[in-house]
């Protein structure tokens, strides 16, 4: 392991700079430190590159920008804080079943979608723990509250529970912030349900080793462990297609600066440890040790860098990647990732409040991009914070809003170059 530039840290204002450094020319005066790591293979990532603004970009009715060729409408509204999405076992294109956590509602309900547009609004189940995390699978509905998993009996086209929830799990209630969110996604063989948990606090040790990580459980709740940690609120997962990669998108740590540290999405590697809270990285991927707890050493060093840094505080949380066959987007989004920014509430100029695409070449990430923006603009759409993405059966783009209590839908229409927008 090489130690890079080795001095102490005074504030987080002076820290910002010394990480900004290499991409805008600020100095950290003289007199200060910090702490620069570097673990021998480890992949950097300063060879993502990055942009502001939608691409080739249009305005549509709704106050929102998405890229020419595209189209955005309103697929739904009148939720109570909708959070996570899921689609449901048995979909085809021109028909299938959107799960919807309504995490404040204690509530599960279901949008049947028929050709793109809302045929029927169902309540699955009520009386929940502020739901988050759904998954089907071994012919069950699991959704996570946030102090346990439940399991449901489930048939394919059940728009409500034919049964009572089980709970298979207990898991350590709330947390810092709004790290009380559980998410739920299974292993491809769905031999195995994966949990996140975020932590407890802002930096701390804790002592719940469940805390600020990804477990794996057997479907029935048995052999619940540790999968990687280090991840101090991972909210969105996902497999990449086509193979049994995890991934997920990590809100990191505040109170160091408007652009320090940033959140990011990663590849998740089981038995991996991602920094928290013993050291975090920058925006090119270099390894900083906490100043609060950046002395223990073995731990920053054996600190794995995330694959795709994002902008500080923008507040990560949902992801998905588009299938690498089929549906209507141009060939060239097949096997991307999106990834739905929630925004910021504690940086002086806000940011996020936006979906992002994540270019992956050859299963490699290696550029990001504006995709929907226009949250906190005077318009329609006012007020509205992207929390969850999934791609729909038809190749669309679904996401939840859970400022307005929407639910909207991105479809590809190039024969029309920008189609029509209908939010």
């Amino acid at each position: 392991m090489k130690l890079l530039k080795p001095f102490t840290v005074r504030s987080g204002a002076i820290l910002s700079c010394a990480l900004l450094s290499t991409l805008s020319g600020c100095k950290a005066p003289a007199n200060t430190q910090a702490a620069q790591v570097e673990t021998p293979g480890q992949k950097r990532t300063s060879s993502i590159s990055r942009s502001e603004g939608v691409p080739n970009g249009q305005k549509t009715t709704s106050g929102l920008t998405i890229p020419r060729g595209f189209q955005i409408e309103l697929l739904a509204e009148g939720f109570f804080v909708p959070r996570r999405l899921a689609i449901a076992p048995g979909a085809t294109p021109a028909r299938y079943d959107l799960f919807i956590a309504e995490s404040k509602a204690n509530r599960v309900s279901v949008l049947q979608i028929n050709k793109g547009k809302v045929a029927r609004k169902t309540t699955f189940v009520t009386g929940l723990n502020q739901p988050y995390g759904m998954a089907f699978g071994d012919s069950s509905f699991f959704v996570a509250n946030t102090d346990a998993v439940l399991r449901f009996p489930f048939r394919t086209g059940d728009l409500s529970a034919s049964g009572a929830g089980r709970k298979i799990a207990d898991l350590t209630e709330g947390g810092y912030n709004q790290h009380w969110t559980r998410n739920l996604l299974f292993s491809r063989d769905q031999k195995k349900l994966f949990v996140t948990v975020g932590s407890s606090c802002n930096t701390c040790e804790e002592n719940d080793p469940q805390r600020a990580a990804i477990s794996a459980m057997n479907p029935d709740g048995s052999d619940k462990r540790v999968y990687a940690s280090g991840l101090r609120n991972p909210v969105g997962v996902a497999l990449r297609p086509g193979t049994d990669e995890l991934w997920t998108v990590v809100n990191e740590r505040d109170n160091l600066g408007d652009d320090v540290p940033p959140d990011y999405l990663t590849s998740v590697k089981p038995g991996a440890f991602y920094g928290w809270p013993y050291a975090y990285t920058d925006i090119n991927g270099n390894i900083f040790p906490d100043p609060n707890y950046g002395d223990k050493t073995e731990m920053v060093q054996k600190t794995r860098a995330p694959d795709v840094p994002v902008q500080a505080h923008s507040a990560a949380l949902g992801l998905a990647f588009y299938p690498l066959a089929g549906g209507n987007f141009p060939k060239n989004y097949r096997g991307d990732a999106f990834l739905a920014l929630h925004g910021s509430w504690n940086r002086s100029a806000k940011t996020g409040y936006k979906i992002v695409r994540v270019d992956f070449e050859s299963g490699k990430p290696k550029a990001v991009s504006d995709f929907v923006t226009g949250y906190g603009e005077e318009n329609e759409a006012k007020g509205g914070r992207p929390v969850d993405v999934q791609i729909a059966p038809d190749g669309s783009l679904i996401f939840s809003d859970d400022g307005r209590g929407r639910i909207w839908r991105v479809s590809y229409d190039g024969a029309t170059f920008g189609g029509a927008d209908s939010g």
